[in-house]
């Protein structure tokens, strides 16, 4: 009896030991105006966000030299980072380009897309020397006639010097790039959109 308790206080004190999980979250900072957004008449998805292999982790990557990634495994993002990234997305342009209407896709509303955004994300992190990158490439698809209307190779970056005594103030700062790398892709997209 007494192994079988001790393993169990030893199991109960070593997850007591572990360090606390921080949740992060990409938001829009384009906010439409008024209470009540009607629905514009164009109707436009946005694709599933693809992203790159080493993103496709719940904790945060970064980027510890070229070849080397470091990921913070009590860093975690606050759900699943393509989704956070698309949801953002449609609401930045629903802020930005009035009059259309902007859908996460998949939707449940008995609605068609005129036009869908594709987005693909070869790079969204920071390296050593706290320079953020957001690169990859988006297109937009006119789908009733299944052509290609526009799209683009983009790579944006934003220095963050690190902050030498708090890693944790570094992330949050990281993570705050990183959204507002997300809102210069958006609104370089919004002006393509109104052309």
């Amino acid at each position: 009896m007494r192994p079988i308790l001790s393993l169990t206080l030893l199991a109960l004190l070593a997850t007591g030991c572990s360090a606390p999980s921080h949740l992060y979250r990409l938001e829009p900072l384009a906010h439409p105006k008024g209470a009540l957004h009607p629905l514009g008449r164009t109707v436009v998805g946005i694709a599933e966000v693809q992203l790159a292999d080493y993103l496709h982790k719940n904790a945060i990557v970064l980027r510890e030299s070229p070849h080397r990634f470091a990921i913070r495994e009590n860093d975690l993002w606050a759900g699943n980072l393509a989704k956070n990234i698309q949801r953002t997305l449609a609401q930045e342009l629903t802020a930005l380009v009035p009059g259309r209407t902007f859908l996460v896709f998949p939707w449940d509303e008995p609605l068609t897309d005129r036009y869908r955004i594709y987005l693909s994300i070869d790079r969204f992190d920071a390296d050593e020397k706290g320079v953020v990158v957001l690169s990859g490439r988006w297109s937009l698809v006119d789908m009733t006639n299944n052509r290609l209307v526009t799209g683009e190779r983009f790579d944006l970056g934003e220095s963050v010097p690190p902050v030498a005594a708090d890693k944790a103030a570094d992330l949050d700062r990281i993570v705050a790039a990183q959204n507002r790398l997300l809102h210069r892709l958006a609104r370089h997209i919004a002006r393509s959109l109104r052309r």
